[in-house]
């Protein structure tokens, strides 16, 4: 499922999905919309980038949703902290950053 969460940020609710999965995912989502080339006028293009933050519930331990959504969002700026255009996943956010 995926909703808008405040002015520019989205969440993507996966449940189930283990961490590789979640950054897996993550990832396809960041080069699909890196990829995508907007026409402007005068022959102008728009390219978009776009950080991600993740985060998962490991093995079955009973996270709230605001503990997941917190570290989400930290990851989100941690992302943005390392030069944008990136995915983070959670609380290993300098273990498990990637840029393409």
């Amino acid at each position: 499922m995926v909703a808008r969460f405040g002015g520019e940020e989205f969440v993507v609710l996966m449940p189930g999905a283990e961490e590789l999965r979640a950054r897996r995912t993550a990832e396809a989502i960041r080069q699909r919309i890196a990829a995508q080339v907007f026409a402007l006028e005068g022959g102008r293009q728009l390219h978009l980038t776009v950080s991600i933050g993740a985060a998962t519930a490991c093995g079955g331990v009973d996270v709230e949703p605001d503990t997941l959504l917190r570290r989400a969002d930290d990851a989100l700026y941690e992302a943005k902290r390392g030069g944008r255009n990136r995915v983070v996943q959670g609380s290993a956010a300098a273990r498990t950053s990637h840029r393409l």
